[in-house]
């Protein structure tokens, strides 16, 4: 039920081309991977999602390492493929920069990969 709830806040997001938000910790790092990959379940194009997250270099690398996933049929396989997937994200962020929260320079360093 979390995650069909992150899947419509974003929706909105990618439908409209408005900008995703800009991660601050590695928390919200894992809540934007899990909304990423949600919308990658949920079969939303991935233009749409690329176009959404702008020029942001980060946001895109996010949109293609979820796009290169399978995607499953709804049911456990798709919600095991949705927490792998932000797991992972998060398990980068930790390793490079701890779990606090980010220094400007370190936000730009991954947004701009």
């Amino acid at each position: 039920m979390k995650r069909l709830l992150l899947s419509l806040l974003f929706i909105p997001i990618v439908a409209y081309s408005a900008p995703m938000p800009q991660p601050k910790t590695c928390h919200e790092f894992h809540i934007l991977a899990e909304a990423i990959m949600t919308l990658r379940q949920a079969r939303v194009p991935m233009p749409e999602v690329i176009e959404a997250a702008g020029n942001n270099e980060g946001l895109i690398y996010l949109v293609e390492q979820a796009y290169d996933e399978i995607p499953y049929m709804p049911g456990e396989l798709q919600d095991r493929a949705i927490t792998r997937f932000a797991e992972k994200i998060y398990k980068a962020c930790y390793f490079l920069y701890g779990t606090g929260p980010l220094t400007a320079e370190q936000r730009e360093k991954w947004m701009n990969r």
